[in-house]
This record gives structure tokens, sequence and C-alpha cells, in this order.
């Protein structure tokens, strides 16, 4: 029997795993899988896989596993650097998880909620606010992008400084290994002094270790108090002093620091048909929001006076205080439309590099410097 006749029965066999209504295989339905979300990069697939549960997976790996065919696994495929795209062979087979999408459990006494991996993020986020807490991880896909994605890469979000990564919002997972195997870790203790922790292996592993297929997540208290800011920056050297002030002043109230120069502004301006922020161009620009559970806490004066503190240092040119939600609506929707339109200007290079914060500015500077010297 020839090599292409044996592959082509393992695809039927996997086919039967699944059942009739759980897999594409017309090359006309499958282009949304096999590129990216850039459209920068586009593979081939004999085989899109849609499990509806972990059992379902675990034979479909097994399979795969036993007879050496690749496995891409794929959430809401938004991510930007096509790690959810199959290569070009065609011998890829795909499985993606966004029919594996229930909320399990929401526990608001321990803060906790269980759900499976095909979860779009806003609407994690929505049963969270439901039950009166949130699920903090936030990005600009959140509307598409899936839980499961979000833990394999380790996603950080608007919210990083204050909740940090994905990895640390998370307190149990299921994973089904390339074998088949079910790795069961869903524990939901916040407490847990037992042995090694093996989900940190697959928080951020991007699917090289197994296919997360169920997590509990942590829920905190709903911030009673927020208040946002744009700030136009002197220089790139200030924008870190300024994060480090605003720390300092804060405390744990600070919850995001979104830096954009003014290419990323002229850019939003011309593609959004929009004013500009102020009336005076700047070079470097910062979106600030302080949050807090704590009814108490007078945000809105701690931002003012702790911004007016780093204009008589030196370290702030102009700052807007947003007055209402429809202005904190509008900064953001700045911050969260910036891939979108980079998207309609050609080719850019993207990527997720993280350094100490005291070497951003040399590395921005030195970047800047490449870029120049290439183009």
């Amino acid at each position: 029997m020839s090599n292409s006749k044996i592959f082509d029965e393992i695809l039927d066999q996997l086919k039967v795993i699944v059942g009739p209504k759980n897999y594409i295989d017309d090359a006309l339905k499958m282009d949304a899988y096999l590129s990216d979300w850039r459209n920068q990069f586009h593979g081939a697939s004999p085989l899109i896989l849609k499990p509806l549960n972990n059992q379902m997976v675990s034979e479909i790996l097994a399979l795969c596993n036993e007879n050496h065919i690749r496995v891409v696994p794929q959430g809401g495929n938004t991510g930007l650097v096509g790690g959810g795209v199959p290569d070009d062979s065609g011998l890829e087979v795909v499985v993606c998880l966004e029919k594996m999408n229930k909320i399990l459990d929401i526990d608001p006494v321990n803060h906790t909620m269980t759900v499976e991996a095909g979860c779009i993020l806003s609407e994690v986020q929505d049963a969270a606010h439901k039950a009166k807490r949130i699920f903090p991880l936030s990005l600009a896909a959140e509307g598409s992008c899936q839980i499961g994605g979000n833990l394999s890469t380790n996603a950080g979000g608007t919210s990083v400084l204050h909740y940090g990564n994905a990895k640390e919002l998370v307190l149990g997972l299921e994973a089904v290994l390339a074998d088949g195997s079910i790795m069961n870790s869903l524990r939901r203790l916040r407490k847990d002094n037992t042995g090694y922790d093996l989900k940190q292996l697959f928080l951020g592993s991007e699917g090289t270790l197994g296919i997360i297929t169920k997590a509990v997540i942590k829920l905190f208290p709903i911030p009673t108090n927020k208040v946002t800011s744009i700030v136009a920056i002197t220089n790139f050297e200030s924008t870190i002093e300024l994060l480090v002030k605003l720390r300092e002043r804060s405390g744990d109230s600070i919850n995001a620091f979104e830096y954009m120069d003014r290419a990323c502004i002229d850019v939003l301006i011309d593609q959004m048909d929009i004013k500009d922020i102020f009336d005076q161009k700047y070079e470097h620009y910062a979106l600030v929001e302080f949050s807090s559970s704590r009814h108490n806490d007078n945000l809105q004066l701690l931002l003012e006076d702790s911004i007016a503190a780093e204009v008589l240092n030196k370290n702030v040119d102009d700052a807007i205080v947003a007055s209402n939600e429809t202005q904190v609506s509008h900064f953001w929707n700045l911050r969260e439309t910036l891939p979108g339109v980079l998207k309609n200007i050609g080719e850019y290079v993207t990527f997720d590099i993280s350094v100490p914060i005291s070497l951003l500015p040399e590395l921005i500077i030195n970047a800047k410097k490449v870029c120049n010297r290439i183009c």
C-alpha cells in the first residue's frame, strides 16, 4: 500500500473520531484556518479537526503520534507571528479547539472559574462580571482569542503590571500529551505546596508539550475605582522614570502603562480619521490607568498629583485625564486598534520580546537606528 493511501486512511480514521460535523476537508472552507490574522503566513493542511471534548483530543493525538503525523493546535488564530498556522507541506493536521467552549464552573467564594480551552476571552470576562468578579487578562483580540491560546502563549495583556502574565492567573490545568494521555491537574487551591507544579510547563509552551483542554483560572474583585490618562512624555528616557515614579506613588494601583511613539499616533490619525490627541505634536506617549477595588481611594487626585509632579520633574510635557467613560473608551480604542490599522499600511515586522524595564530605552533607540539604516 502506498504511503499516500495509508495517509488518507489515517485521515479517515481521524474523521471518525470527531464525527461528520466536526471536521473540514474542503479546501475552500479551510482558508480561515490556514493563514494568520495579518495574512502574512500561509500554510496547507489536509484536515481541520474540531474535537468536542478531551477524549476526542486524546484519540486524535494518540493516532497521529502512532503514525508520525504532525499536529498544529489552534485557538482563535489571532496570533501575529504564525504560530497557529501549519507549514506548506500539506501534511500537518490542524486541531482547532473552538468547539470546546464551555464555562464549567464559577466559584465567587474561592474566586475561581473552570473553563474549556476554546472559550473566547471576552466571554470569560463577561461571565466573571456576572458573578461580580473579573478575569483581568485583557487583549486587543479578546473578542476572538481563546483561553487555550492565551495560556499556551503566556499572554501578558494590558493589565500585566498589576495582575501579571497568564501563567500567574492559573491555578489548575488539564492537557493532553502527544501520546494521547491526559494530564489532569485541575486544582483550585491558591496555597499548594505539593510537589512539582507541572502546569507551569505547559503555560507558554505554545503547544509543544501537549494541548491544553481545560483550566482553572483566578478571579478578582471588580475594581470600583478607575482613572485613565494619556500622557505626553518629554523623551524616551523619561518614560521609564515616569513609570517608576507612578509605581512608587500609586502602590499597587497602577493597572496599565502602554507606550506609543509619534509614528503610532500618526498612523492612527491617518487610518482612523481622528484628531490629534493634543494641540501640539509630541514624540512619546503613554496610556496610564490606575484602578482599585477600595471605595475610599481617590485615584483621580492621586494620578493628577503624580502627573503634576512629573511635569515639574520635566518628565511630562502634557496630559489629559479622562473625565468620562466615553473618553476612557476612546483612549483605549487608540491602543487596541493599533495592530489592526498597522495591517492596513503594508508589511511590518512584529515580535514579542521581553527585556528588563531599565533596558527598554536602549532597545528601542538602537532598534530604530537599525530600521533607519536598513530602510
